[in-house]
């Protein structure tokens, strides 16, 4: 990573011309977000009482059951000098043994440990599988959340409690295959294609700054910075709606237009406060949002849904607007229970093996039936949370995570490399 990109308004004669004339960098770009998409449709759109089984008359628990069905392949299915139990039901009391299950934090009776928290001193931590449950003796109660699936090693006591020596977590997944012919960069001269990263554009938000807004189009329209022509996509990571408001669609419309206009293809992803579909997976923000900006087609903008998923180049970048890392700062603390940075709770994700183990307890989730589509099934080479209150990012087994944060507040975007997955920070500063 480098130091930040400070870019300021200029009005010197000798600023930097419009650079459409100059080649931009290319890398291809495949969706991987389909798994996030569903056909189903919703009872408020039925045209038929004859169509009843939707989604929403399942229950929950499937969810956590395809969840726990799948990441338990990921752990060890021998371990030394332990039994290994294959269900929760085959512990045996005072001997050393392995299991796999899915945790529940049950809430305690003390008073929270801050205002910012829901973690309270006295929570438990219960293992449960489809054949029962456990409770674990541990002083880590606060560094889990309801959801997470883990190994845990220890030893059933008198009074049916499991005194836990450790946990272990899924072994990550492999990286993303490739395509037999390889990704297309055409880049032959050129910069290295870089994507850039956006979040919390807050369009309509009266106390947001219009003017860094006009700034970083200037910036990809290569008025401010010759540099701009290593930018070969665009990612938008939510809240780019000020409270769902008519204005703010007005603002994002017109914004995304400018973008294309440049040639840059834009990916965009709901958010929280977009208006969408509140349940995660959230589908994508309708064409009636977006109305002029839809007229460059898909191959300049892509409406994805949220979680995003795709391969750019030879890498596979995934991410969120950012709720399930802002959700799961409620639940987790540090081991000395101090409250956690953004990246850190990202870092959890990651090493979970899942985009957010809150849902469907915290955050609401639609009850997908075969499979959860939240599970990390292939290790990511960028993954990123937008929505940060500031940025943060480090490189971690092969993946650069990213904390994106929110334009409307900081003036900030991200560039990262998708060659060497080095990462900037560019600023926009409005000062005179």
């Amino acid at each position: 990573m480098t130091g930040p990109m400070k870019v300021q308004n200029s009005n010197d004669d000798d600023s930097h011309e419009g650079t459409e004339s100059t080649r931009r960098s290319f890398a291809s770009h495949t969706p991987k977000w389909q798994r996030f998409q569903t056909s189903v449709l919703l009872a408020s759109m039925k045209t038929s009482e004859a169509s009843t089984n939707t989604i929403y008359q399942r229950q929950y628990s499937h969810v956590y059951a395809n969840r726990l069905n799948e990441l338990k392949k990921r752990f060890p299915q021998k371990r030394s000098n332990v039994t290994h139990c294959d269900r929760i039901l085959d512990l045996v009391e005072d001997e050393p043994s392995y299991v796999v299950g899915t945790l529940v934090k049950e809430s305690g009776t003390e008073d929270v440990v801050d205002k910012n928290s829901k973690c309270r001193p006295d929570d438990v931590l219960v293992l449960e599988d489809d054949s029962g449950r456990v409770y674990l003796q541990t002083e880590r109660a606060q560094e889990y959340c309801t959801g997470a699936v883990v190994a845990v090693q220890g030893v059933v006591k008198e009074g049916g409690r499991m005194h836990v020596d450790k946990f272990d977590h899924p072994i990550p997944p492999a990286a993303f295959p490739l395509p037999d012919n390889g990704p297309s960069t055409e880049n032959q001269g050129q910069q290295d294609p870089h994507i850039l990263l956006l979040s919390g554009l807050s369009c309509g938000n009266p106390e947001a700054s219009m003017i860094q807004r006009d700034m970083l189009l200037a910036y990809v329209q290569g008025y401010l910075s010759p540099t701009a022509s290593k930018v070969c996509r665009i990612i938008i990571a939510g809240d780019s709606i000020y409270n769902g408001e008519v204005e703010g669609a007005k603002q994002l419309d017109s914004f995304v237009v400018q973008l294309c206009s440049s040639g840059i293809p834009v990916d965009i992803l709901p958010g929280n406060k977009d208006p969408t579909t509140a349940n995660w997976p959230q589908r994508p923000l309708h064409s009636s949002l977006l109305p002029q900006a839809e007229v460059y087609g898909s191959k300049l903008l892509a409406k994805t849904p949220n979680p995003y998923a795709s391969l750019i180049g030879s890498q596979y970048v995934m991410g969120t607007d950012g709720r399930n890392v802002e959700d799961m700062l409620q639940f987790v603390r540090s081991p000395s229970g101090g409250e956690l940075a953004e990246l850190e709770v990202l870092q959890r994700t990651l090493d979970w093996c899942h985009m957010c183990p809150t849902g469907p307890d915290s955050v609401p989730t639609m009850p997908h039936a075969e499979s959860d589509p939240m599970i990390i099934a292939n290790q990511p080479a960028v993954y990123f949370s937008g929505g940060c209150t500031k940025f943060d990012t480090k490189m971690t087994s092969g993946t650069r995570m990213v904390c994106i944060p929110k334009f409307s507040k900081t003036g900030e975007a991200v560039l990262v490399n998708m060659t060497s997955l080095a990462c900037e920070l560019l600023r926009f500063d409005d000062a005179a």
